[in-house]
């Protein structure tokens, strides 16, 4: 079991070198029930646990795995390709200082992502194929981010992995938010509209549930 843990979470960050160890802590809240250092253990096989908290990381991969997208081809060329559509269609002169407002990166951090894969490039390629650039501030702005489209991501894995045994489908957190299902699988369009991302977000975090499984 732990072996494949570590396979498992070896596969997702080759997908999208975003999805780290931490970053998956943190997804799913377990800061309250473990250290980060001990699921790190466990999952690398470096400490042995409890068949029931093997199964539970087991479930949580696996809805973390079906919630990331696979980056691995995503290249300059292709960022480059969408940034001259970004300027044909706005008519904008668009650097990499632009960028770098929109990724909360460095010049040279977007500059590098252009010239190799890195876990940059992934935000960059957000910001152009989703649209979270507003070139003119508007109230939907401070949504329609990266940075808020993966905060929503990590909102909506906590609430399908449920109370950590009884998980839910994306049309049981329908059913139980009031969250169109379209819109769950869109996240996206939901941060063009601030008032929607709200309303998203805070029925995804009202059915939270406490794990069942045991504090450390």
């Amino acid at each position: 079991m732990t072996s494949q843990l570590q396979q498992k979470m070896y596969d997702i960050s080759a997908y999208d070198q975003r999805q780290t160890g931490k970053e998956f802590y943190q997804t799913f809240d377990l800061e309250s029930y473990y250290s980060l250092s001990m699921i790190n253990m466990i999952i690398n096989g470096k400490r042995g646990a409890e068949l029931e908290l093997k199964e539970f990381l087991a479930r949580c991969l696996n809805i973390y795995c079906q919630n990331t997208y696979d980056y691995s081809d995503v290249n300059g060329a292709m960022l480059t390709d969408l940034l001259n559509q970004w300027q044909h269609k706005t008519g904008a002169h668009i650097t990499y200082a632009t960028l770098a407002q929109f990724v909360a990166r460095s010049e040279r951090n977007i500059q590098e992502s252009f010239e190799k894969h890195t876990a940059t490039t992934n935000d960059v390629y957000d910001v152009l194929f989703y649209g979270f650039m507003d070139l003119k501030r508007t109230e939907n702005s401070f949504t329609n981010t990266v940075d808020a489209y993966r905060e929503l991501q990590r909102r909506l894995m906590r609430a399908e992995i449920g109370d950590g045994v009884h998980m839910r489908t994306i049309e049981e957190v329908s059913q139980e938010t009031g969250i169109a299902v379209t819109d769950l699988e869109d996240l996206p369009s939901v941060c063009h509209d601030s008032k929607k991302f709200l309303q998203v977000y805070q029925a995804l975090v009202n059915i939270q549930k406490p794990y069942v499984i045991e504090k450390k």
